[in-house]
């Protein structure tokens, strides 16, 4: 093989690639990216097994083939070669040879007949969606991912299609987060569970000109095309929580308050708190946060809101509060609450599109 691409865009197929390398794994062609002519451009593909991805990219090529170069040698050399035309040429022992102006590599290939090629899912079982409202689902969502490893359903998230609509949904145990939006490109109910790390990876993959990406999915496997680059993550299997069955449909206490005085508030109150515990005590219009360490010492404050309902007292993670204030936009939130012990849901404003979910700290 023996072929010229432009550096910078060689660079970028790599980091699209990389996603789909493990330096974990065992079997030492699957630590590379699989190099190969095809239909007059470069494709590079990578696969641990879990995730597979593949890219295109122009090349003027005069000689077809395939080679497998380790990953980080390769992203490595690409990263620090000027930028201008990069040439590979490939012997018939894999050695490769990566020209660049005044500079030449020779470096070790493998043989790209035995690697494994990522599952293709059918073309007619993709339909589109904006990359803006995907990203957006996913910067809502992904933080309430569990880490437990002994939960593996849970790493995941839950993507419902049901109604003319999309659910991405996560929950770890402590919290849930729902994430709707309308789509008419999805009229037949179905669902899939995505590991939550690819789905952060894929919105981080998308570049600011890819308006729209594809989703696809089999019973085992869903594949997300972004641009020239097709991602494609096994599925997790089994049945994820009937989250429906943990919100409360009926609340006692409701109140509006301001998003970022709320944020900051809690932010303060971090600064004292052990273990990121603070108190909220809701009387009238007024909601005052308190959090002490008998090393440290202690902090109140004060926030003005609109309280319809009883007043109440109750405690949490600050931190898990905070993760999905970061998120919202809008000015104002909206908290339903009942007692002391049941959870709290939490939204913007007059908006049913999101909703947090968050259960109290015993005290």
């Amino acid at each position: 093989m023996k072929i010229t691409v432009n550096q910078n865009e060689l660079q970028s197929a790599i980091n699209m690639t990389l996603k789909g390398v493990s330096n974990k794994n065992t079997i030492e062609i699957l630590k590379g990216i699989l190099f190969e002519t095809y239909e007059g451009k470069l494709m590079l593909t990578s696969n641990n097994l879990e995730i597979g991805v593949q890219t295109v990219i122009d090349a003027d090529i005069q000689r077809e083939g395939k080679v497998v170069i380790d990953a980080k040698i390769i992203s490595d050399i690409v990263r620090k070669l000027p930028s201008s035309d990069v040439c590979l040429d490939v012997d018939e022992t894999h050695i490769v040879k990566i020209s660049s102006t005044s500079l030449e590599f020779n470096i070790k290939g493998f043989s790209g007949e035995d690697f494994p090629i990522p599952v293709s899912i059918e073309e007619n079982y993709y339909k589109e969606i904006s990359s803006d409202i995907f990203k957006e689902m996913v910067r809502k969502t992904s933080f309430a991912v569990s880490l437990d490893e002994t939960k593996p359903l849970l790493m995941g998230e839950l993507i419902e299609f049901k109604n003319n609509s999309i659910n991405m949904v996560a929950i770890d145990g402590f919290r849930l987060a729902i994430k709707y939006i309308k789509d008419d490109n999805f009229v037949t109910d179905s669902k899939i569970i995505v590991p939550g790390k690819t789905l952060v990876d894929i919105s981080r993959m998308i570049p600011p000109n890819v308006d729209k990406i594809k989703l696809g999915f089999d019973e085992k496997h869903a594949s997300f095309i972004i641009g020239e680059t097709i991602l494609t993550t096994r599925l997790l299997e089994g049945e994820f929580i009937n989250y429906s069955q943990i919100i409360p449909k009926e609340f006692s206490t409701k109140l509006k308050i301001h998003t970022k005085d709320f944020l900051y508030a809690l932010d303060r109150a971090c600064l004292v708190a052990k273990n990121n515990l603070i108190k909220i005590d809701i009387s009238d219009d007024n909601l005052k946060i308190s959090s002490k360490n008998d090393e440290i010492g202690n902090l109140e404050e004060n926030i003005f809101i609109e309280l319809e309902g009883s007043n109440l007292e109750i405690a949490f993670n600050a931190k898990y509060f905070m993760d999905a204030l970061k998120t919202i936009d809008e000015e104002y939130i909206s908290l339903e609450l009942n007692t002391n012990v049941s959870p709290c849901i939490l939204k913007p404003y007059d908006d049913d599109s999101y909703t947090y979910l968050l259960l109290p700290v015993r005290i």
